[in-house]
């Protein structure tokens, strides 16, 4: 990977302007390669940061390998919708590794259906649940200019609520931009928010258009860095349109 140094130095002043608490990466869609990902979490130890990796899916043993093998503090599985699917996913991690703190990402509105019956079921091994509001939207029917919008911030809140009853941790992501600053400000209870690339700590300092604009600089550098897929090539117009 190439401007390694560029990535540290855009990190740096994101944790220390504007809470930055994390990287993630998302195998399927970023890191195929090991250098890639790698590269992305020396980046990550060099500032003492956490790094999380997202996997293919409940089943994906192979990810759950890449991400232990490398010493990952946090791992992701995607597109949750049920309880056996948890399961399934906490023995593939727990057969491999004992420490890694364990979230889960819901992402369809019949994973919200089901929330209640996961939450009672599956989360004594959990540390926490990422909201995706942009495949959410999806599920729905919505376009994903939408994420913002009220009806998605009552889903949010409920999560919210159940979660800090749960004494588990909630973390918002799915298209965070400028635009959802307000959105995310007005959740009752939250942890944090996550860019693709970025974790931040739910602080005042966080809730910032210039955090977020930075998030999306470093996300596009990355992509830049690296020996660019067809999905990288796309990820990095829309990038470009936004930023």
């Amino acid at each position: 990977m190439r401007n390694n140094q560029e990535l540290i130095e855009l990190l740096i002043g994101l944790k220390n302007d504007y809470c930055t608490c994390g990287i993630k990466v998302e195998l399927s869609s970023e890191c195929e390669k090991d250098e890639d990902l790698s590269a992305l979490k020396d980046v990550a130890d060099k500032l003492a940061l956490p790094f999380t990796v997202k996997t293919s899916g409940a089943e994906d043993e192979i990810g759950i390998c890449r991400a232990v093998n490398i010493g990952v503090q946090n791992i992701v599985v995607p597109l949750v919708e049920s309880s056996y699917a948890i399961k399934k996913f906490v023995k593939l991690v727990r057969k491999h590794s004992s420490d890694i703190n364990i979230f889960v990402n819901i992402e369809t509105i019949v994973g919200y259906k089901n929330f209640d019956e996961i939450l009672k079921e599956s989360f004594s091994d959990i540390k926490g649940i990422i909201f995706g509001r942009n495949d959410f939207c999806a599920s729905l029917g919505f376009s994903s200019e939408r994420v913002d919008d009220n009806e998605i911030f009552d889903y949010a809140k409920d999560l919210s609520l159940k979660l800090q009853s749960a004494q588990k941790e909630f973390y918002v992501g799915g298209r965070v931009s400028p635009a959802s600053i307000p959105f995310l400000k007005k959740i009752p209870y939250l942890n944090g928010f996550e860019t693709r690339k970025l974790i931040f700590n739910a602080q005042s300092k966080s809730f910032s258009e210039n955090a977020i604009k930075n998030a999306l600089d470093f996300e596009l550098l990355f992509l830049q860095s690296k020996n660019s897929t067809s999905l990288d090539k796309e990820r990095i117009e829309i990038l470009k349109a936004r930023v």
